[in-house]
């Protein structure tokens, strides 16, 4: 969805995603271990140009690159879509980080306060690969709950895997957010207590 949506937070904003994004976004997608738990990415970077250009037309969803507000470097990307009305839900994800990147904690911050303080949804979801045992276990360390265990959700390089299904509501926000802005304010101060 081609928006002008952007959130600042201590360290690191989110900003949308734009055409000249894709190069950044293929690596991120294409090098290292972050490739095991997602979708293949083909070896040709335009093809990534193509898919932005498609997310550009489609409405209710969200993609932004997580940016250092330093420097002004991108860090990585996350997204929310698939924005169901009038129940208000809507999943996030696309959620890939540098791997030097400490934005982490703060990226998922600012999209939460994206998706209840300015969309106004309800509930958010998200579906993580049961095996990536450092972001389900992350969710649930800063209390998101554990909603569902999904057999055979995900088919990657031709094979099956379960998910782990995180939900959050706008109720269960403010606790899960107060909990978020003292770790984001603690990573701003190069880890000193806030």
């Amino acid at each position: 969805m081609n928006h002008e949506f952007e959130c600042c937070g201590f360290s690191f904003k989110l900003r949308p995603v734009r055409l000249g994004d894709y190069e950044f976004i293929w690596r991120l997608r294409s090098e290292g271990d972050r490739s095991q738990y997602l979708h293949p990415i083909d070896p040709d970077p335009l093809l990534q140009r193509k898919w932005i250009e498609d997310y550009l037309q489609r409405n209710e969803d969200y993609y932004f690159i997580v940016e250092s507000l330093e420097d002004k470097k991108p860090q990585g990307t996350i997204g929310l879509w698939g924005v169901e009305r009038p129940s208000c839900i809507a999943e996030w994800g696309r959620w890939i980080l540098l791997p030097e990147s400490i934005a982490a904690v703060e990226s998922v911050m600012l999209l939460y306060e994206f998706a209840f303080d300015v969309l106004g949804l309800s509930e958010v979801f998200c579906r993580t690969v049961a095996q990536n045992s450092k972001v389900t276990s992350f969710h649930e360390s800063v209390g998101v709950r554990r909603k569902a265990y999904l057999p055979n959700c995900f088919q990657l390089h031709a094979q099956s895997f379960d998910a782990v299904e995180h939900r959050l509501n706008h109720v269960e926000w403010r606790g899960v957010k107060s909990k978020l802005e003292r770790l984001s304010k603690r990573m701003a101060l190069g880890g000193r207590d806030v």
